[in-house]
Parts: C-alpha cells; structure tokens; sequence
C-alpha cells in the first residue's frame, strides 16, 4: 500500500464551451471594452448572447465602435486577397463544349406551344335552316364537360423558354466571336512565323546609293528566300526633324 497522507489534490480547472449556455452582458464585456471580440463580431462567430452585449457595447462607446467597423471593414476586403486564377484551355473547351451542346438541343427540341383550341375563330352559325336537334337533360351536361379548358401549363412553359432562347442565342454569339478572334490571332501568328522562316536565312541584299538631298544616308533592299517578299531598310543619318524622302530607282542609267 501506498502512502497518500502528504497528497494534496489540486484543484481541477473548469471551461466553458461557446454557446452551452447564454452569458449576460456583464460576463461578456469583462474588460469592459470589445477590443478581443471585434473580429470575432466581423466574421460572425459570436454567439447570440454575445453579439447581442456587443451591439449594446458599441452604441455607447464610440472608442469600440470605431473598432468594431474596422473590423468589418477588414473582414469585407479578404475576398479581394483570394489570389486571380486564369482560366485553363481545358476548361474554355468545355465551356464551348457545353454551349454547342445547348445550341444543338434547342435546335432539336421544338418550343412548346399552347394548344390549337386557344386559337380557334369562334363562327356564326349557319343561316340556312337546320333540323333542330334535342338532345337529352343529361346530355348537355356531358357536352359541356367535354369541352376542352384553356391549359395555362403550356402558356407558362413558354414564358420560361423565351428568356431560355434568349439567353442561348447570346451565348452562341459570345462563342462566335471568340473564335473569329481565335481564328484572327491564329493568321497572325502563322504570318509572323512565315517571315521569319522567310528572312531568317538564305536573303539577298542590295545596297542604295544616297542622293544629293540626304548625301549621309544609308539603306539597303533586302529579299526573302523566295526572292518574292522584300523589306527596304534606309538610315537618314541626320539629326535634323523628320522629313519627306523620295526613293528613286537607276535602271539603264536613267532614273526611273
């Protein structure tokens, strides 16, 4: 057996779990200020009980309410800290995938239309004599019941596709322009890569002569490999403001 005679037990600690059971103002605000509590106010995660003594707090202490609208002001700005994702190709194609999709099922489905006994003329019987016909007691009731009733079903189902088509239609022509812009950035980038493969190698070069107006000017004609596409390269040489050149060509001795 053991001795326990010198054991002195110490004291076991409590805590409370937030919202077990409702505190008053006074246990709350212990410090009497609501520094501790203003971004917990912000992202709401208050209790009620809690909330409820800060907002008593805070119209009584302008020192605490500048707090607690800080806070909120903080708290309103950490969607703008969320960092910008561009949006993959994968998920562009399945955008446009998507809408394809949409453009083809609206073509396929025809709209729904409300039925034909809507649209009816009503007629004026006939002026020639008729056989008059009588018809039983119970008959005419029958009759009556058998009359079809306006459906509001179909006219409903309209309401609801029109702004459907609308919006698809839009969707369609947002998809069409960027692919025209697709394509556009496509052309030119092929062009580029066409001259570069083009002057990249295999030029011709012929030098120009300068003439009495620009006597320090330099320039050259240089052909592609295709010797089909040129580019005509002139230094001026001058410091003087920017002028107006002719180009004269000698052919023969003449110029031309």
């Amino acid at each position: 057996m053991s001795d326990n005679r010198g054991y002195q037990p110490t004291p076991r600690r409590t805590y409370r779990l937030a919202g077990s059971r409702e505190m008053p103002e006074t246990a709350v605000l212990q410090t009497g200020h609501v520094d501790d509590l203003a971004a917990a106010y912000a992202l709401g995660a208050l209790e009620e009980a809690e909330r409820a003594a800060v907002d008593a707090h805070i119209r009584a202490c302008p020192a605490c309410e500048q707090v607690v609208e800080d806070a909120l002001a903080t708290a309103g700005m950490l969607v703008y800290m969320a960092p910008q994702m561009q949006p993959s190709v994968a998920s562009k194609a399945a955008l446009f995938a998507r809408v394809a999709h949409a453009q083809r099922a609206a073509v396929a489905t025809p709209l729904p239309m409300t039925s034909m006994e809507a649209f009816r003329t009503p007629t004026l019987p006939a002026s020639t004599p008729q056989n008059d016909l009588v018809l039983p007691t119970g008959a005419g009731g029958a009759v009556a019941a058998a009359q079809p009733k306006p459906s509001r079903t179909g006219w409903l189902i309209s309401a609801i596709s029109a702004p459907l088509l609308i919006a698809l239609v839009v969707t369609g022509m947002w998809g069409l322009q960027l692919r025209d812009q697709l394509s556009a950035q496509s052309s030119a980038v092929a062009d580029l890569q066409s001259e570069l493969t083009n002057f990249g190698s295999g030029t011709t070069s012929y030098q120009l002569s300068p003439g009495e107006a620009a006597p320090q000017a330099e320039g050259q004609i240089v052909l592609g490999a295709d010797q089909r596409a040129g580019m005509l390269q002139v230094d001026i040489n001058s410091k003087e403001a920017a002028g107006v050149y002719e180009l004269m060509v000698n052919q023969d001795g003449k110029l031309v």
